[in-house]
């Protein structure tokens, strides 16, 4: 494993077990030997806290162990997954069912050149109550990994976000923020929501840095959203 860095092994051997995620234990048999040896499960969880604390690290200490939240253009991306998961939970439930509902459409559209992605990683409708009718509002999000938020990210947030009643960026971060002036500035002026996730399976720690704005939507914008969610 020479020139593999500690992180890479760890990213290695959690991308080969199921949603990414695995106890200490677990991740400790997965690791290659050290010199002969196997990890203990000590060292484990102590490296894998420096990790979770790292601003620029995919790894995270989650609950029962540690799960990795690389971006990966894959249907199973946990990233993707938990980020979806968690706005769910955080909205909860009205008569037994839950007032938020997750679409994945980062799927680039038919006939797209490749690499060229030209839809929101995730769509959620929220149903709320406005006056005496209920409405449901639609929620276009981009999802950054680990050091992956950059200004970027705000106009794709924006441009992508197109028929949809708000537009976020949502992304993964530890214990402290990754945006910057430009990028504050930006997301006003376009309305695009920007939300820090230092822990993304724990939803009542994300970071509201900015708040979204209601955006006025077309008829058009609002049928290619409801095609690709395939509603």
């Amino acid at each position: 494993m020479s020139g593999i860095t500690t992180e890479q092994q760890f990213i290695r051997a959690l991308r080969s077990h199921a949603s990414q995620k695995a106890t200490f234990h677990q991740l400790a048999e997965l690791l290659p030997l050290r010199r002969g040896l196997r990890w203990t499960i000590e060292e484990v969880e102590s490296k894998a806290r420096e990790l979770s604390s790292d601003v620029s690290s995919p790894i995270f200490v989650v609950r029962h162990g540690v799960q990795y939240f690389g971006s990966e253009n894959r249907k199973d991306c946990a990233l993707y997954k938990e980020t979806a998961a968690s706005i769910v939970r955080s909205h909860g439930t009205a008569n037994g069912e839950p007032k938020a509902k997750p679409y994945f459409t980062s799927r680039p559209p038919s006939g797209s050149p490749s690499g060229i992605w030209q839809n929101p990683d995730l769509v959620v409708t929220v149903r709320r109550r406005e006056g005496s009718d209920p409405r449901e509002h639609f929620h276009a999000i981009e999802i950054e990994q680990a050091n992956g938020f950059d200004i970027r990210s705000v106009y794709q947030a924006h441009e992508q976000g197109r028929g949809a009643d708000f537009a976020w960026v949502y992304y993964a971060a530890g214990t402290r923020s990754s945006v910057d002036s430009r990028s504050v500035r930006a997301a006003k002026e376009l309305g695009v929501g920007i939300v820090r996730m230092p822990q993304i399976t724990v939803p009542s720690k994300w970071d509201v840095e900015v708040k979204a704005k209601q955006q006025k939507v077309t008829n058009e914008g609002r049928r290619a959203l409801l095609a690709l969610i395939d509603r």
